[in-house]
């Protein structure tokens, strides 16, 4: 019964403050919720319970309210990982370029750096590199908010002039250490900025506005994956 209670917490507690708590527990969570099931099941299974022949008795009304409660409790929890799944379908299928890319940024990058890269990228970056990426950005300690960062973010990869960016990086908050462009990247920028969460797509890395800029001085290219390419600011920022 405690870790029922601990999960309707959980449940009604904004998602900011539960997001990390969730995908900490999930496997936790789905094995506690299965020890019940399986514990009421035996006990409904019990020769010395009889619901049809007998009035219930205190031991039994506690037993089938306990089961009604975990019923319910299970069929709240359903509602978030049903949306989990469809929402975030894209960070499972994973390209073989991204991890590649995930793997050497891992092994190459110090701590606390940030990666700048699209939303769906910087997603797989993060559990991957525990980095600061993309909208995911803590500084002293503090969540920088999506709505702050999403705007600037987005402008700094589609702006063309390479003169103009630093405008974007200053609301930013944080330099990059890395910035990382792949599919994903490209068809966010192609689309709008409400389209932040985007598959990867197996062929070559599509054109888009405001790539050509990465081929000028104020970027140097450090790792080429074909479709995942990871460039650094240059000493001229």
């Amino acid at each position: 019964m405690t870790y029922t209670i601990f999960l309707l917490i959980i449940y009604i507690l904004p998602p900011s403050i539960t997001r990390r708590v969730e995908l900490i527990f999930r496997n936790f969570i789905a094995i506690i919720a299965s020890f019940s099931i399986i514990f009421i099941k035996n006990k409904l299974n019990c020769k010395y319970i009889k619901i049809i022949k007998y009035k219930l008795n205190f031991k039994e009304f506690n037993l089938i309210s306990s089961f009604i409660f975990i019923i319910i409790s299970l069929s709240f929890l359903i509602q978030p990982y049903l949306y989990y799944s469809n929402k975030y379908s894209n960070w499972s299928n994973l390209s073989e370029d991204e991890y590649q890319a995930a793997k050497w940024i891992n092994n190459n990058s110090p701590p606390k750096s940030y990666i700048l890269t699209d939303p769906s990228t910087g997603k797989i970056l993060r559990g991957f590199t525990a980095q600061n990426s993309s909208i995911w950005l803590i500084t002293n300690g503090q969540s920088i908010s999506e709505n702050i960062i999403l705007k600037p973010l987005y402008d700094f990869l589609k702006e063309e002039d390479p003169l103009k960016i630093d405008n974007h990086l200053k609301k930013i908050t944080q330099k990059p250490y890395f910035i990382v462009i792949t599919t994903r990247t490209s068809s966010w920028i192609n689309n709008n900025i409400n389209t932040k969460y985007c598959a990867p797509t197996s062929d070559e890395l599509k054109p888009f506005p405001g790539i050509a800029k990465f081929s000028t001085p104020f970027f140097i290219l450090l790792k080429d994956f074909d479709t995942v390419k990871i460039y650094q600011l240059s000493e001229i920022y």
